[in-house]
Formats: C-alpha cells, structure tokens, sequence
C-alpha cells in the first residue's frame, strides 16, 4: 500500500491532503489556497510521482514563476503569492513525510531578489478637503462610507460589514469586530464564489475606533436600525466591488484623482504621522498586527530631517579635540 502511495501522482495527494487541511483554516485562507492550488502548483507539478519529488525541481519552478507567473505588468509572480505557494507545498510535503509516502527531502526555499517599490499613494490636503466637502453637501449612506474610511482608516471589507449596532454614538467609537469580502474558489470541476462575513484577518484588526463629534452628529442624522448595515441602509450589505464602483464615479464627478479606495487608508495614516501621533498609536488605529507593519508604510524620513541630523554630527565632529 505505501508503495502505491509512493507513486501516486502529487495532484492526488494535494487534493486529497486540502480536503482535509481546509477544514482547520479560515474558509477565506481556504478560498485563497484553492486558487493557489488549481492555478499554479497541480498545473506544472501535479503530474510528477511523489516518490519523484525532489528539493531542485522544487525550486526551479519557483524561479520559474518568480519570472512568467500569471500577474499583471512585469510577467512574475510577486513575492506574497509566491510565498502561498511555498506554503502550500511544505504543509503538504511535510504530511507526507510524516506519512512515510516520500524520503525527507530539503524544504527551504530562496526567492528571486524582489526590486519592486511599493508606493504609497494619498489625497492631497486640498483633494481632502474637496472630497470632504461634496460628501457633506450630499449626505448619502454610500456618501458617508468613503467619510468614514477617511476619517477612521478602516479596511473597505470592514466598512462593507460595518452595521449600526456596532457603533456607539454616545460614546463616539466604532466597534471593528468584522469584515465582509467576496471569496473566489476552485476544485477540480468549476470555479464559484460567495459573500463572507468573518472576524478580521488578526487578532489586532478587532478594535474600537474613537470618533470625532462631527462625524458623529453626521452618523445620527442617518440612523437607522441597528441591524441594518451602514452603505446600505438596509439588512443586505454592499461588497466591496459596489462601493469602490460608486467611490471612482464620485471622485471623477468631482475631478480627484483616481486613487484606489485603499488610499483613503493610506490618507488617514498619513495625516496621523504628519500630526506627530505616536506610532504604536497610528498602528492600533489601523488594525495592524504590529508596529513595524506601520513603520515600513508610513513613516518615511524627510530630506530636510536627514539634513538635520548630518549637520548636527558635523558640529559634534568640529567641537571634538584631537
């Protein structure tokens, strides 16, 4: 029976192996893995035996996607996706160590150098105070969704799943204990998706959000039941796609530039650095699973800052006596 296993094709394995592991993960790292799965590792290794997998052909397919990868622009996989890859095979190689179906092979794994900038985009003060002004002439529920995310820095899939009883007008704090997303999945036979309405990704994105008294007098004047979510203003909430829909109309209605809906996070962040509020602060505001995520986006040292500090070690240089 071992022997047979050992020759069984890793396609079969890692179907197998995934029925089984997704019903130990959340089902939107499941939905993501299956994606993973279907798209990249069955296609170009599921036909090899497992008896026949090794370290090498491993991680020249690696190299191999990291340059002709499914992904838009450059033609590679980037480095995040890759890594799911990675993580997929080594939690699926190692069961079938531990099964005794193939020889302990090596699973450490390098990664093709990574020269890509991520770049992180905001409004402008003016484009702010503009957005900011067409939405408090025209007080919409959808309106009142982009104000918050400014204001407060949430994920859209938090503000999608965001619901009136979760917030707390008397005490002027949002309650940040969910997030709504669409989940794209595969199996052997179809591709399908479906809403989900699951905690936050980390421990650190459930959080309670203060509020200004501005946003919360505006918060009061909609209102509506406590079940009912707040883009929609209904019990059936908005997904994402429809509110980053509505979000682009209204910007080219009012000639912003077209910043993704994510950069009204970045915006917040930004303001809140600039304000001189401390980091570990700015970092449980946005839900981050640590303070170093919030350094490596937002806190960027200026020239005039850099300048500062040379000119500071000159003049310690020239009081020094030799």
């Amino acid at each position: 029976m071992l022997l047979l296993k050992r020759k069984l094709k890793y396609s079969d394995y890692l179907i197998t192996w995934f029925d089984m592991h997704k019903k130990t993960i959340k089902d939107s790292t499941a939905a993501n893995y299956s994606l993973i799965l279907y798209d990249y590792i069955i296609p170009k290794l599921g036909n090899m035996e497992m008896n026949k997998i090794t370290h090498n052909n491993i991680q020249e397919y690696l190299y191999e996607l990291s340059t002709n990868g499914k992904i838009k622009g450059e033609g590679g996989l980037s480095k995040s996706t890759l890594k799911k890859v990675v993580i997929i095979i080594k939690l699926s190689l190692s069961q079938a160590i531990r099964e005794g179906i193939i020889d302990e092979i090596n699973l450490k794994f390098t990664y093709p150098p990574d020269n890509s900038i991520n770049k992180v985009e905001v409004f402008t003060k003016k484009e702010q105070n503009i957005l900011v002004a067409y939405i408090t002439k025209n007080i919409t529920n959808k309106n009142i969704g982009i104000l918050i995310a400014l204001l407060t820095g949430i994920r859209i899939g938090e503000l999608c799943a965001l619901q009136w009883k979760d917030i707390d007008l008397k005490n002027n704090s949002i309650s940040i204990t969910k997030t709504l997303q669409r989940i794209y999945q595969k199996n052997q036979n179809e591709k399908f998706s479906k809403i989900l309405i699951a905690t936050p990704k980390t421990k650190k994105s459930v959080r309670e959000i203060p509020i200004s008294t501005e946003l919360s007098r505006i918060l009061k004047s909609i209102k509506k039941e406590e079940n009912n979510y707040i883009l929609s203003g209904t019990n059936n909430p908005f997904e994402p796609r429809t509110i980053r829909q509505y979000y682009s109309r209204v910007l080219e209605k009012i000639s912003l530039r077209k910043l993704k809906f994510h950069c009204l996070r970045h915006t917040f962040a930004t303001n809140c650095i600039e304000l001189n509020v401390d980091y570990k602060t700015v970092s449980e505001l946005l839900g981050h699973s640590s303070v170093s995520t919030t350094l490596d986006l937002y806190v960027h040292t200026k020239l005039s800052q850099k300048q500062r500090c040379i000119n500071l070690l000159s003049n310690c240089i020239k009081n020094i006596e030799f």
